[in-house]
């Protein structure tokens, strides 16, 4: 059984071989191997230093971000199937990134070089510094961000958090386009930048309660009544802490941002009076569940440029997770003791694992989930679980985890004919970030029926899962033997058309 799933890259599709891809695990792999599939290396960095490769496939895990890595060399660089986490700051010029938490991201290129893409990212802290041209950015979620000079065009649909004014050039399609603010924006002229040298922002949704400051002095916003109105006032309140206190240049450059910055389609909702925005918020009221609410009056459904949704995360439906249970190691539920593997987090709605615990299978299960939606689009929790592999902790079903077998992180899918009945349609398993699709057998007896598997020994393909417990599970793209399935030819992945189903999330400790 190999340790690396996918057998094509998220952004050309095209098909992975040890001639143009660099493997790498933190887990197994070794920087003396040459990086091949077989053989990974261990660390990014080795990876990237590696020539004449277009692809770095790096497997489930957590890397250390070390000094820094080299120059790229155009090179597409992606988690292997779900999230991998990168803990320091990433020093970035060349590769375009796809699915990774990263502590903090610092971009920096010569003139006229190229500025990495990052598509599907959490990032804590992002500080990026443009001279040359930029590779496109898309969907990702910024803690921190602090903006330097960049062609903003390029950086669509993110959630921003926290955002610093630290521009020091202005490009004419440097616009902050289709993103959603959270928390706080600070307009403040960090690097005593000139007065012309200001964020604009187009096609953005603003939370009512969002902090506007100016070097971490809250500007007080005065709404009226008609919502309608928000965006000119705030502008009149920005405008009017200017003119009462700011001095000279200070008060002419947030002048101007008041006057120029907020260009066409710009929107204030009240998430918490009104519709809600996202789909979970703590008891502070600060999201914690960043997919979009599916409700018609939500603004954040359809206000972006190509009349679609705004920020990093797609709509879902609303998930309330039940008790977390003890499971025993043939699958069944222990109500003995309580679950103490899988902690939950009241206070910010977080999962937790608890490596000092003697427990090592928790499970908990979702509410019974109708989508608005005629067929729901299984595109990933779009959450912050973050993997703990190298722990030997992870989600999903139960899995062999050993030197030649890491497991692939999931969550796990009940379906239900309506709100009151189990389906015969079998359990399936979700990725944690990306679509998934089932497989169907294409010929035989079976034609037109999901392959399960326990379907799978009688087409000579072994798995790496307990028959016993997942053998009537339909095998999805979220799987192991997806590849072997797409290899053969013989089967069809298809959109899972399911209206009811129930979400179980299953934490892991391989002992």
């Amino acid at each position: 059984m190999a340790i690396f799933k996918s057998i094509r890259d998220p952004f050309y599709k095209e098909l992975l071989t040890n001639d143009n891809t660099i493997y790498c695990c933190s887990i197994t792999g070794s920087d003396n191997n040459p990086g091949t599939r077989e053989a990974p290396v261990q660390t990014i960095q080795r990876a990237l230093k590696i020539e004449n490769k277009n692809f770095v496939c790096v497997n489930d895990g957590i890397y250390d971000a070390g000094s820094g890595y080299p120059h790229a060399n155009h090179k597409v660089l992606f988690a292997d199937k779900n999230f991998c986490t990168i803990i320091g700051t990433y020093v970035a010029h060349e590769s375009c990134v796809y699915n990774f938490h990263i502590d903090k991201i610092y971009g920096t290129t010569p003139d006229n070089d190229t500025t990495p893409g990052f598509n599907n990212c959490c990032i804590y802290e992002f500080e990026h510094y443009k001279k040359g041209i930029v590779m496109s950015s898309r969907y990702n979620y910024i803690e921190n961000f602090i903006a330097r000079g960049i062609s903003y065009t390029y950086l669509e649909n993110f959630t921003i958090k926290n955002f610093k004014n630290y521009l020091l050039r202005a490009y004419e399609d440097g616009i902050l386009l289709n993103h959603i603010f959270i928390n706080e924006i600070d307009l403040y002229k960090y690097t005593n930048q000139s007065i012309e040298i200001y964020p604009k922002f187009k096609y953005c949704l603003f939370r009512k309660s969002l902090k506007w400051s100016w070097n971490g002095n809250i500007i007080p916003i005065t709404y009226s009544e008609d919502k309608e109105n928000w965006i000119n006032d705030l502008k009149s309140s920005l405008q009017d802490y200017a003119e009462k206190n700011l001095q000279e240049d200070d008060s002419k450059y947030l002048t101007n941002i008041a006057n120029k910055s907020f260009l066409e389609n710009n929107l204030i909702h009240d998430d918490i009076e009104d519709t809600p925005i996202f789909n979970k918020y703590d008891k502070e009221n600060n999201p914690v569940d960043l997919s979009l609410y599916l409700d018609k009056n939500n603004p954040a459904l359809h206000m972006s440029s190509h009349n679609s949704f705004v920020g990093a995360f797609p709509p879902s439906v609303r998930i309330n997770m039940k008790e977390i249970i003890n499971v025993d190691n043939d699958g069944c539920d222990d109500y003995n003791e309580p679950g103490n593997l899988l902690i939950y987090n009241d206070s910010d709605g977080s999962y937790e694992g608890d490596k000092s615990s003697n427990q090592i299978w928790n499970s908990t299960r979702s509410n019974i989930i109708t989508p608005e939606l005629c067929c729901f689009d299984f595109s990933g929790i779009q959450g912050f679980l973050e993997t703990g592999l190298n722990t030997r902790l992870y989600f999903g079903k139960k899995q062999i985890y050993d030197a030649n077998n890491i497991p692939v992180e999931t969550i796990e899918v009940i379906p239900y004919d309506d709100e009151n009945t189990l389906s015969v349609f079998p359990r399936f398993s979700c990725s944690l970030s990306e679509n998934t699709q089932i497989w169907y057998h294409k010929s035989g007896n079976k034609s037109g029926m999901p392959v399960l598997f326990n379907d799978l020994a009688d087409i000579g393909i072994l798995s790496n899962v307990d028959l016993k417990i997942y053998g009537n599970y339909a095998v999805t793209t979220a799987d192991y033997n997806s590849n072997d399935l797409e290899l053969s030819g013989n089967y069809i992945a298809k959109k899972i058309s399911i209206r009811y189903f129930r979400l179980e999330l299953n934490l892991h400790f391989a002992n």
